[in-house]
């Protein structure tokens, strides 16, 4: 889909400016989902997985082309410059190519890993603000989910206030003047005000109800806190909630999981996690759905795993080992691992130790 991929994002910002644009599946261990080098992506090798999961990776390392690439942070406290309008591109893709519910869908399943990164990082608040100090600590933790959520958090709440065909006429104007540059968030800050008080009706009145700087230095979630429905999301947060509340016992017609496509399975498997499911509601889940046993797809054995540390860690000790050992990525490596310390730390180093000269060093 890649062809329509760029369609959709040139019509809304500005035409492609590169001279390719080629993929490269890396080999493990990679440690990251994607890097967006101009005109030679590189990609983990967990997209290779079949199915509709992946689309959101190559339509998120294709943005880049314009945020990131075209346009680029002008230091790691800006981060957000590069990821945050990268993700507002992506979704846009998935929008327009399958539909609000995929979209909706996409952003219900992040919303989780927003919520567990403010909550690993809170030793460290600094780590949760958008615009974070870069003297005060070391670089590697500005690169987290905060500011890939919160920085799209903030782009969706300026497009409810100017609407969206404003914004992307922001886009393309703010694109345009910055191309092949370093930009600030004074920068993008300074051009957004400019534009909405010379282009949007009544621009000057809605600018006065931004909040800049409790966007930009506020510790931890973003208010007001995001909020992603649709029939499909409903669907599975009940059949897990049927699950957690029956202990042990199938729901009514527990085949309407094979019914969910790759997403809402995600968003099953997280609805779990946060309901801490039992080990006797997970057995019954895995005799009725055989994930451990079936489950291909590493996205879903990814939060599998994550529902199934605490409470039954040693009947998923092969899955475990097939993702840690089988994917370098980072975003799978620490959770899974940081899991296994608290519930089983013996297992867990018996199998960092075995696969640790794989994985790439940050």
């Amino acid at each position: 889909h890649m062809n329509d991929f760029i369609d959709i994002i040139e019509s809304d910002l500005i035409p492609f400016k590169w001279k390719d644009y080629a993929i490269i599946v890396m080999p493990f261990p990679y440690s990251g989902g994607g890097m967006e080098n101009p005109e030679m992506i590189y990609l983990c090798p967990s997209v290779v997985m079949g199915g509709r999961a992946a689309e959101r990776l190559f339509a998120h390392e294709l943005v880049h082309s314009w945020f990131g690439n075209l346009i680029t942070c002008k230091n790691w406290g800006h981060t957000w410059i590069n990821e945050g309008f990268t993700v507002y591109g992506e979704r846009r893709i998935l929008e327009v190519f399958f539909g609000q519910e995929y979209y909706d869908t996409i952003a219900a399943s992040t919303l989780y890993e927003y919520d567990l990164a403010v909550k690993n990082l809170a030793p460290y608040p600094e780590y949760t603000k958008l615009t974070p100090e870069t003297n005060r600590l070391p670089p590697h933790g500005f690169l987290n989910t905060i500011v890939y959520e919160k920085g799209f958090t903030f782009l969706k709440k300026l497009e409810r206030l100017i609407g969206k065909k404003n914004l992307f006429s922001f886009f393309k104007a703010y694109l345009t003047a910055h191309a092949y540059k370093s930009v600030s968030t004074d920068e993008f800050t300074e051009d957004f005000i400019q534009y909405v008080t010379k282009n949007v009706v009544n621009g000057s009145e809605i600018l006065k109800t931004i909040d800049w700087q409790m966007e930009y230095r506020k510790e931890g979630m973003s208010i007001p806190r995001p909020v992603y429905n649709n029939s499909g999301i409903a669907a599975a947060r009940c059949l897990a909630k049927e699950y957690v509340g029956l202990n042990g016992t199938s729901p009514p017609n527990p085949q309407r999981y094979q019914e969910f496509y790759t997403n809402l399975r995600v968003i099953f498997v997280i609805e779990l996690v946060q309901l801490n499911a039992t080990g006797q509601t997970l057995d019954r889940v895995d005799i009725d759905q055989h994930i451990t046993e079936s489950e291909q797809n590493p996205e879903i054995l990814f939060y599998w795993i994550q529902a199934n540390t605490r409470a039954r860690l040693m009947k998923i000790a092969k899955v475990i080992e097939d993702i840690v050992g089988t994917y370098g990525r980072n975003r799978y490596l620490y959770p899974i691992y940081r899991g296994m310390i608290k519930s089983n730390k013996t297992l867990g180093l018996e199998i960092f130790n075995k696969y640790k000269w794989l994985y790439t060093p940050q």
